[in-house]
């Protein structure tokens, strides 16, 4: 038995021998493994500084510079054109409705004219008959005065005289009233027709031919829409940043020219709404191409000045899951050391950054694999 346990004891005293020799040269492996790992390629950038701008984000409804209701000044009469339609353009001075026809008026206009001249010949004569009916008069009465002539004679004169002033009287009203009647046919000759007050487009008609005429009612309605107006509210600390004439730069929403829409600060309103604590900006925005329609949203910053700032690419950056917070790789020496890096607004394909310096080397793709104190190969960008 003693031969046996010598044996078992040795044994064993032999496996731990070697248990310690593989522990004890399993770390030196393990670093040596860690010094010697492949190099991770990545492609890099370098932080740079640049001039921004410092803009405030606005948003708002694109709606007509002028609305403007085209009326008729003309009543109760049969409309007998409408020369314009809804999505038309109208210049300026263009008639757009026919409430009479011409050739109505211009002969009723003739023949008025016509009668006033016949009636101021008919008072001439009145005028002429009566100075001789009152010079009769008068001679009547010296001649009863030396009872040459009979009264009953004056008084026959007299009678003849009150009839030529009624004549004459009746003649002048007649001539006012036939003034008074010209008068209005040249007014209707000159508002038969409806013109366009603005230059501008027809978004809606509500009358036909055919129908009454009506100083209420407007026949169509035109909108001014070269430039486009914008009105944007803002916080009452915004609105105090924010001056006249400041560029505004919208976001294209698919009319010609580039990506951006600029508009100008056309009026910054003097008053704070006390219920809501904003103010009230109003914004131009030109619209030759009319690809700007009522009612579009539009999104934008106004430029509220220039400061220099760092930037990134955003593609640069990195989140920690479920945090607002980022980071980024930095390549010195071959290897890479994550910065915890705060971050602020977009600029394009740059984002500005702190927490970096001008010319720091950073990771812009192959983030996924990277961990501080690996090994990288640059492919492309900026050289560490």
């Amino acid at each position: 038995m003693r031969p046996v346990l010598v044996t078992a004891a040795l044994g064993l005293a032999a496996g731990a021998v070697v248990t310690l020799a593989t522990l004890g040269g399993a770390q030196p492996k393990k670093a040596a493994l860690k010094k010697h790992a492949a190099a991770i390629p990545v492609t890099v950038a370098r932080v740079k500084r640049s001039v921004v701008d410092r803009y405030i984000r606005v948003k708002g409804d694109a709606t007509p510079l002028r609305q403007v209701a085209v009326t008729p000044l003309i009543k109760g009469k049969i409309i007998q054109k409408i020369t314009v339609d809804v999505g038309d353009r109208v210049p300026q001075a263009r008639f757009v409705v026919a409430v009479l026809r011409r050739d109505t008026i211009d002969p009723q206009i003739r023949q008025v004219k016509a009668q006033i001249e016949a009636t101021k010949h008919q008072i001439a004569g009145a005028r002429s008959a009566l100075r001789q009916g009152l010079a009769d008069l008068n001679r009547y009465r010296q001649l009863a005065r030396r009872d040459v002539s009979s009264r009953q004679q004056m008084e026959q004169q007299r009678a003849k005289v009150d009839g030529q002033k009624a004549q004459l009287g009746s003649l002048q009203a007649n001539q006012k009233n036939l003034e008074a009647k010209l008068q209005e046919l040249e007014w209707l000759s000159k508002w038969h027709l409806v013109r366009a007050q603005v230059k501008g487009l027809v978004v809606k008609r509500d009358v036909d031919p055919g129908a009454v005429s009506d100083d209420k009612t407007p026949i169509v309605h035109l909108v001014v829409d070269d430039p486009m107006k914008v009105m944007i509210y803002l916080g009452q600390d915004e609105v105090a940043r924010v001056k006249k004439g400041m560029r505004v730069r919208f976001d294209n929403v698919g009319c010609p020219g580039g990506r951006y829409l600029v508009g100008t600060v056309a009026r910054v309103y003097p008053i704070i709404d006390v219920a809501t604590r904003t103010g009230t900006i109003e914004v131009h925005v030109p619209n030759h191409t009319a690809c700007l329609r009522t009612g579009t949203f539009l999104r934008g910053r106004i430029i509220i000045g220039r400061k220099k700032a760092l930037l990134v690419p955003i593609e640069a950056l990195v989140r920690f899951p479920g945090t607002a917070q980022y980071y980024v790789f930095a390549v010195a020496d071959g290897r890479v050391r994550r910065v915890n890096v705060s971050v602020g607004r977009i600029y394009g394909a740059w984002q500005v950054v702190r927490g970096l310096e001008v010319g720091r080397v950073v990771v812009t793709s192959g983030q996924g694999r990277l961990a501080t104190g690996r090994p990288v190969k640059v492919v492309s960008g900026g050289r560490p």
